[in-house]
């Protein structure tokens, strides 16, 4: 029997179109997808730029990133789909990273089913439609929510990547989501950063929560 992959169902009239597309806002946002493409294209002007990005579109977008995380997917696809989405986008060393281990033939299943991630040939980079636009991890974080309940090392573990690899702005947003409590110690060891882009609450947080918080040295309080 015919075996129809994820990919298969994407609208290849928007997929990968030059700049000089009057498609190509809508293909670089919705990657071909047809739920996003639908709630993208009311608002597309005569020139086909939007110049304003509809909250159906972050709808369908969190939509789909909740229903890919379903539970029923074995543990480690499940953790390996999750970690992607959290950190957005990167090197395959960041997911090495953040996994502790190789996902090895983990991401051809990944490629080939999950139309919100883009892999390079050879998998050595990647990135999510959840890094597509400033608000789109945002718009996911209520859907990432219950994934990271249950795997409670993930969210912290990504967190780290992304602070030690300066996305100082994405990491303060995930910690919104379960667990995150657990990264404290890293945003501490990032305090001048996490500073310098005006995000203190995190700080604040972490101060409370680290019982060592008392033996930092006064640049750090």
């Amino acid at each position: 029997c015919a075996v129809i992959r994820s990919h298969d169902l994407l609208l290849e009239s928007v997929m990968g179109l030059g700049r000089s597309s009057p498609l190509h806002r809508l293909g670089e946002l919705s990657w071909g997808i047809p739920s996003l493409a639908r709630a993208l294209s009311p608002s597309m002007d005569s020139f086909g730029e939007i110049p304003l990005v509809p909250s159906s579109y972050y709808e369908q977008l969190g939509n789909l990133v909740e229903t890919s995380l379903r539970l029923s997917l074995p543990d480690e696809e499940l953790r390996l789909r999750l970690t992607l989405y959290l950190l957005g986008s990167g090197s395959k060393e960041d997911l090495i990273a953040a996994l502790g281990c190789d996902p090895g033939e983990l991401l051809d299943m990944v490629r080939d089913n999950v139309p919100l991630v883009s892999f390079s040939t050879d998998f050595s980079r990647f990135r999510c439609l959840t890094d597509v636009c400033s608000d789109a991890l945002d718009a996911c974080l209520a859907s990432l929510s219950a994934s990271c309940a249950m795997l409670d090392s993930v969210c912290p573990a990504c967190i780290g990547v992304l602070l030690d690899r300066g996305a100082m702005a994405r990491a303060a947003s995930l910690f919104a989501l379960p667990h995150s409590d657990l990264a404290h110690g890293f945003a501490l060891l990032h305090a001048t950063e996490l500073i310098d882009i005006g995000n203190t609450e995190v700080l604040g947080a972490a101060l409370e929560n680290i019982p060592f918080a008392d033996a930092l040295a006064p640049d750090y309080r």
